[in-house]
């Protein structure tokens, strides 16, 4: 079961918000969330039981140790104790993703709840968790709104809310954001992203085949199509969770908007972007005491590693993050020396660096992403091969070979593809959209367009592409 699924949205989530807020309106706040556990669990369940058992050791066993790591806890060790207990708890979530991510199939969410239970047992260790029950640990780990891709919260940012009095009632304009911020979600997933990213499949597949006008039309149909697909998913998360009146970070802004990749990590996946800035780049720098800059670009470079070997064990995700790292260090030199580039240059820079990294993250083999570079700068390839040349009559002639592998609409491409990068760099973000919804005529027009062209697409859904992560 997915978010995308007539399932999800007419049986299952009406039915647990409905009793959600019956148990707590009865005064019941255990009994709401227990039930609102336990339907976590079933949506967990749902992708694959078998991951099941695997995802509840690895809650069971955070918690449990959390207790010896919580300074005033009853039970806490002493301070060295404590630290090397720390460090067991790191190496053991760590070995478990590496070993799930790269010998066998990824269980569901691994990825994204290892990273929260790794940011917990750091913040039991230093004191800012304090009285942990397990229902709202199991929950602030397993709520089915964010367990399969994020965003990535801290404990600290969540449970506080989960406790709130203030929160247990219905709070209809809450609600009524949640649900508008669900179907913008849905309707950049279904209308836009499993579009474009069908393109890209179909480019990637063939990269032997493309001429430089297919070659950008594949690298841009992806980039664009993981942006509508992983934003979208994002905005479904925290639309769900403003409708049991939980406020997630949002996890996008904009990004291709970025002058700069510092600015463009500060507006994509940006929940990942404070976790590493946390709890891996941070430590990474203090180890190196006393700091310099020198310090501070070589952790930067590494860091940037761990985010691509913590999207797989490929070189196409090492090469990945060594482009973003080298880029960081470029950014930040520029900075430091106070160098001035004009923005439109600085942004045509982050948006070509942004793409050639994503190449290599999609790409089946480096040699494929190679392949794929090389023929974007070949300009001499913008012809139509020769077999070809006698049916150049308009637009839609660009490109016709695509129909050796079936795709018959490559003349759509190029208008298409250019109409979305408008779209993205003019437009408001989601949360700027949500963030200005009255309750109006006009907005529950937007709201009834989204929803009914949206579900109108739902019948050949497509899983996300940052569960496979």
């Amino acid at each position: 079961m997915l978010f995308n699924s007539y399932e999800f949205i007419f049986i299952y989530l009406p039915i647990v918000l409905f009793l959600f807020y019956f148990l707590e309106r009865r005064g019941s706040d255990i009994a709401a969330k227990i039930w609102l556990l336990v339907m976590s669990f079933y949506f967990y369940a749902q992708w694959n039981i078998q991951d099941v058992p695997l995802f509840l050791i690895s809650l069971l066993g955070n918690y449990l140790l959390s207790f010896k790591l919580i300074p005033a806890n009853q039970y806490a060790l002493k301070l060295p104790a404590r630290k090397i207990l720390l460090i067991i708890g790191l190496i053991l979530n760590l070995a478990l993703l590496i070993y799930y991510k790269f010998t066998t199939v990824l269980p569901l969410g691994i990825s994204f709840y290892t990273l929260q239970q790794i940011s917990y047992l750091v913040d039991a260790y230093q004191g800012l968790v304090e009285d942990p029950t397990f229902i709202d640990y199991a929950l602030y780990i397993s709520f089915f709104s964010r367990v399969m891709s994020g965003p990535i919260t801290a404990y600290t940012d969540i449970v506080p809310q989960w406790r709130d009095p203030q929160r247990k009632a219905v709070n209809y304009q809450n609600l009524s954001k949640g649900v508008l911020l669900f179907f913008i979600g849905l309707f950049k997933k279904l209308i836009f992203g499993d579009l474009l990213l069908s393109w890209a499949s179909d480019g990637f597949a063939h990269p032997h085949m493309l001429t430089f006008l297919d070659s950008w039309a594949t690298i841009l149909s992806y980039t664009f199509g993981l942006y509508f697909d992983f934003s979208g998913y994002s905005d479904m998360a925290v639309g769900l969770a403003l409708m049991f009146n939980i406020e997630f970070i949002n996890n996008f802004n904009s990004p291709f908007k970025a002058t700069s990749l510092i600015d463009f990590w500060n507006r994509w996946h940006i929940s990942l972007t404070q976790f590493i800035n946390a709890y891996v780049y941070t430590p990474l720098l203090r180890a190196w005491a006393p700091i310099s800059f020198l310090k501070a670009m070589v952790s930067t470079f590494l860091t940037m590693l761990i985010v691509g070997f913590w999207h797989g064990a490929s070189w196409g995700f090492i090469i990945f993050g060594a482009i973003h790292g080298i880029g960081l260090v470029v950014n930040h030199t520029v900075k430091k020396n106070k160098i001035k580039i004009p923005n439109p240059i600085a942004w045509l820079l982050t948006f070509f660096t942004v793409n050639v990294a994503l190449v290599f993250l999609r790409a089946s083999h480096v040699s494929d992403a190679i392949q794929i570079l090389k023929a974007i700068f070949n300009v001499y390839g913008i012809a139509i091969p020769v077999k070809y040349s006698a049916t150049l009559r308009s637009l839609s002639d660009i490109g016709i070979h695509f129909k050796e592998w079936g795709i018959d609409k490559m003349g759509i491409i190029t208008p298409v593809l250019f109409c979305f990068f408008l779209f993205m760099l003019l437009t408001k973000s989601s949360s700027q959209v949500v963030e200005h919804f009255q309750p109006n005529q006009r907005h529950w027009i937007f709201l009834v367009f989204l929803i009914v062209l949206s579900l109108l697409n739902l019948s050949a859904y497509q899983s996300f592409v940052y569960i496979n992560f």
